[in-house]
């Protein structure tokens, strides 16, 4: 189905056209202005956007799918089942939790291509950087693909009808990519466990074996690292949105084809509180780094990774 959000647009595409069409031929060199105008009034209009259901399911991401040979596995129970769905009651809320973000979230692109197979208890949203969100035209695709601005408080609102699907190590792992060993980046993230606590949230660890692996990690390694590596890293601080270069295959953004396998723990329980203290927050927080690294422990070895060592930062 066209979400509200695509309703709205395609509404106001035709309306754009003519008004552009007029302008080009009443005033010459109305058309660059004209579309400026419409590319800055994204930014603002319309205020609320929905999911598109369509560009998420798109071909497009069936292709992707074949090209990173993308698995999804979840623990059940006492024993790993590699076919099974992850048990989540649909009364509950739950927030994804994964690792690592890598220098492009393919892996978080991935498996929200997938969610609605996934899990079938309540939709789960994606989460994106708030700038995101104030960047026209990128506004809309975002949207439309079930992501939602990251931000503590919409996050906490957004648990009231979905389950959320965040990457805390954000753009710090960007920066930290290591082709020799897996890094995640972890000491000072967490503001997910506060919302957990909170809202009364359980959280469902997981990990992105392979994401690391598409692209070269050298053009940007951040700190002790090439110079246009540490300029990317401070502006992508400043501006809170990850500015890197992809180099793929060729040295171009084509990502390499490496398998990308997402593992989904078992659930955390959380005991709502809804004025958590740092100690729970920091208590809660060792569970979820603990569950981290027994998933890498025990399916590094989907992909051949059993010899990798992981660091958390």
């Amino acid at each position: 189905m066209l979400g509200f959000g695509g309703i709205a647009v395609c509404q106001l595409i035709p309306v754009f056209l003519t008004v552009l069409l007029v302008w080009v031929i009443l005033w010459p060199g109305a058309l660059a202005i004209g579309l400026g105008v419409g590319v800055l009034s994204s930014m603002l209009f319309p205020r609320s956007l929905h999911t598109w259901p369509r560009v998420i399911h798109a071909p497009m991401w069936r292709a992707w799918r074949r090209y990173f040979s993308f698995q999804v596995y979840a623990e059940v129970g006492p024993e790993f089942d590699p076919a099974a769905d992850p048990v989540l009651a649909p009364d509950d809320k739950h927030i994804i939790v994964s690792y690592p973000h890598g220098l492009f979230p393919m892996a978080a692109w991935l498996q929200q291509s997938v969610n609605h197979r996934c899990f079938r208890s309540r939709y789960v949203k994606g989460c994106g950087a708030s700038m995101i969100f104030r960047t026209p035209i990128v506004r809309f695709l975002f949207s439309w693909m079930g992501v939602i601005d990251a931000s503590p408080k919409n996050v906490a609102r957004q648990l009231d009808q979905y389950d959320v699907h965040i990457m805390p190590g954000g753009i710090a792992e960007m920066f930290i990519a290591d082709p020799e060993k897996e890094k995640i980046y972890v000491s000072k993230h967490k503001g997910f466990c506060k919302v957990a606590i909170s809202t009364g949230a359980h959280i469902v660890p997981s990990y992105s074996f392979g994401v690391t692996s598409i692209y070269d990690a050298m053009p940007q390694r951040g700190e002790g690292g090439t110079s246009i590596g540490k300029l990317l890293m401070s502006l992508s601080r400043k501006l809170r949105l990850g500015f890197v270069y992809l180099s793929g295959r060729c040295w171009i953004p084509i990502p390499f084809q490496h398998p990308i396998v997402n593992v989904l723990g078992r659930p955390i329980r959380v005991t709502q509180d809804a004025n958590p203290s740092q100690d729970q927050v920091d208590a809660l927080h060792a569970k979820v780094m603990q569950a981290e690294l027994d998933l890498y422990k025990r399916y590094s070895q989907l992909i051949g990774w059993e010899h990798k060592p992981l660091q958390v930062l």
